[in-house]
This record gives structure tokens, C-alpha cells and sequence, in this order.
């Protein structure tokens, strides 16, 4: 029989599954998606589109502050989990491109920051200001 309902995006799916608390569920549905897909759409139109609508849906009250957290963290738990396998070898060379770019960024990144503050975002926050005001003083842009 069929509905006349339209069938979910992969997004409303995953979302549905997470907000049911199934992240089993919600897994198959990504490893599935990422059999056809990049994983930068996988990001681009299921995970992202996912945390944007859990926020949407508790700033209208749609969602308790636990309901909100539960989704937050079970795409968290999708994401390490896909951080711990291979990387897929792409098709897509935009996706080439952003993997050899984030690879190289990052490498430089953990360069530029001071021992210490290696894996601290407020540290490495403060490192960019401090150089971005250096770089303005000596350029002669910084007024007083």
C-alpha cells in the first residue's frame, strides 16, 4: 500500500531516530548514506541540518534542554565514530581537495600554538587575537 505521505530526507530520519533515542538506528542510517555519499554531504546534509533543527525546535520550546543534549550528543557519538575508521577514498574531488587542505591546516595549526596550549580552544582563540593585534600594530593600522 502505498502512503501519500512523502517519504523523510535522510536529515528528518536521523533526527527522528536520535530524538528517539535509537543512535543504533541512526548509525545504520549514516554508514548506509555514506555508501552512496561523501561524508562531506553526509555533514552537509544530514549531520549539520540535524543539530541545526534540534536548536530550531528547542528555541520554540518544541524540545526540553535533555532532548536537546540527547541529539547533540548522539551526533557527537556519530561523529567519533566515524573519526575512528578509515577515510573513505573519494570519488569527489571537492572532498580531495578538503581532505588534503585539512590535513595540512591542521598540521601547520599545531605548530603555531605554544606548547600549552595545544588542544585548548580558548587558548588558541587568545594565540589569534594576540597575533591578529601584533599584525595590526606593526602595520601601522592599530590607532593609538
Amino acid at each position: 500500500m502505498l502512503s501519500d505521505e512523502e517519504a523523510l530526507t535522510p536529515a528528518e530520519e536521523c533526527y527522528h531516530r536520535l530524538l528517539a533515542g535509537d543512535l543504533n538506528e541512526a548509525g545504520e542510517l549514516v554508514d548506509s548514506y555514506v555508501k552512496t555519499n561523501s561524508l562531506t554531504a553526509l555533514y552537509d546534509s544530514v549531520l549539520i541540518p540535524v543539530v541545526t533543527s534540534a536548536e530550531m525546535d528547542h528555541r520554540r520550546e518544541a524540545l526540553d534542554d535533555e532532548q536537546r543534549a540527547a541529539v547533540e550528543q548522539g551526533v557527537r557519538d556519530i561523529v567519533e565514530d566515524l573519526g575512528t575508521r578509515p577515510a573513505p577514498a573519494s570519488k569527489i574531488d571537492a572532498d580531495v581537495a578538503v581532505a588534503a587542505h585539512t590535513a595540512r591546516a591542521g598540521t601547520r595549526l599545531a605548530g603555531l600554538l605554544p606548547s600549552g596550549a595545544r588542544g585548548s580552544r580558548r587558548a588558541c582563540r587568545q594565540d589569534a587575537r594576540a597575533r591578529a593585534s601584533r599584525a595590526r600594530f606593526s602595520s601601522g593600522k592599530c590607532a593609538g
